[in-house]
């Protein structure tokens, strides 16, 4: 999530942390609804150390990350 989203407001990202079960919120400063295009490498490194938070020191993939109930805001 970035902070300079103008559809979604970074408050929301709280509220739905509080409903998400292990949810890592990690507000990207500066940048808009779309992290992943606005910044890719900055974006990219938030959800890999996330993922690798999530799973541990199992391998990255989709199994390991079904069976972790990983969730990302």
């Amino acid at each position: 999530m970035g902070s300079g989203d103008l559809v979604f407001d970074v408050s929301g990202a709280e509220v739905l942390k509080s409903q998400v079960k292990h949810a890592d919120v990690r507000v990207l400063p500066g940048i808009g609804h779309l992290p992943m295009i606005e910044a890719p490498k900055e974006t990219s490194q938030a959800y890999t150390g996330s993922l690798r938070k999530s799973v541990g020191s199992q391998t990255l993939c989709f199994g390991n990350l079904i069976r972790s109930k990983a969730f990302f805001l």
